[in-house]
């Protein structure tokens, strides 16, 4: 009889170790780096996925820097010119400017 201590004879694979030498390939190929700097030879560690994601970030953002002014800057004299001017007709506002520059 055997001991319930005794550990079982494993067996050997019949095939040989030379048939297993392959290259696994990673899980996320996408998560791969592909070495191509950003910007100014930076970003050679980020994978292509994170650079779309940045370049897509500084997109908005100068959008943001360029777009955001400029749509605050129009309202502001849009608002202005209808405080200053009023609801006045074309020939009043003319009368008017005239009554302050001469």
């Amino acid at each position: 009889m055997k001991s319930q201590t005794e550990r079982p004879v494993k067996q050997r694979s019949t095939r040989s170790n030379k048939s297993r030498k392959y290259n696994r390939q990673t899980a996320h190929v996408e998560a791969r780096r592909d070495g191509k700097p950003l910007i100014f030879g930076w970003g050679k560690h980020l994978s292509h996925v994170e650079k779309v994601r940045i370049q897509r970030r500084a997109t908005w953002a100068i959008a943001g820097l360029f777009g955001f002014p400029a749509i605050v800057k129009t309202l502001i004299i849009e608002y202005s010119q209808h405080i200053l001017v009023g609801c006045l007709t074309r020939k009043e506002a003319s009368r008017a400017w005239h009554r302050c520059n001469n």
